[in-house]
């Protein structure tokens, strides 16, 4: 049976999506130094695709994401090119490299998806995680799902449920005493 193709806007629209992914079998255990390896890699990303964090839970074996997607015609040609020289041309030790029009148009295109955004998460924690531990295979569970929402009550809804997970989960009694929830990280960073 084939996958279901996921659901994405497509064009000039702004679009919210609660995004959740699991490890293999839900035995590999984050602590706070994959957690915070992991934050990291999601403060990186989200700084090269458009979207813009509004709210992550990061747990032992999951984590849920709460995104705002931008499209391209959202960015101008400098603010693009300002993100894909410092993301991209700066990974070739800042070889000068130019880039034709239709690369550009490639690389835009991947800029806006949230499927190759959430890729790049989870392959480069990945590869940080097997390496780290010498080991090889998946870490990620099946693809990863996400929902898509509308602006208002689902939006503060989802929000508030990934940031009670870790209440939830038993491992602490409010979520802002969790450094890896939203409500938490926004407390203790300021």
């Amino acid at each position: 049976m084939a996958r279901q193709k996921r659901l994405k806007v497509k064009g000039e629209r702004v679009a919210y999506y609660h995004i959740m992914s699991r490890t293999v079998g839900q035995e590999f255990y984050l602590g706070d130094v994959e957690k915070e390896k992991l934050f990291n890699i999601i403060q990186y990303y989200s700084g090269f695709y458009f979207v813009k964090v509004l709210g992550l839970s990061l747990l032992n074996n999951h984590f849920h994401l709460l995104i705002k997607s931008e499209p391209q015609s959202y960015y101008n040609d400098d603010e693009i090119m300002q993100r894909i020289k410092r993301y991209i041309l700066d990974k070739d030790h800042n070889k000068k490299k130019e880039i034709s029009p239709d690369q550009l148009v490639r690389i835009k295109n991947k800029m806006e998806d949230i499927s190759e955004y959430v890729r790049a998460i989870k392959q480069t924690f990945s590869r940080w995680y097997n390496k780290m531990n010498n080991r090889t295979g998946y870490l990620w569970g099946d693809r990863f799902k996400s929902v898509l929402l509308e602006e208002g009550e689902s939006l503060l809804n989802c929000l508030a449920y990934i940031d009670l997970n870790p209440v939830r989960a038993g491992i602490v009694k409010r979520p802002e005493d969790y450094r890896w929830c939203s409500l938490g990280y926004r407390i203790y960073t300021n």
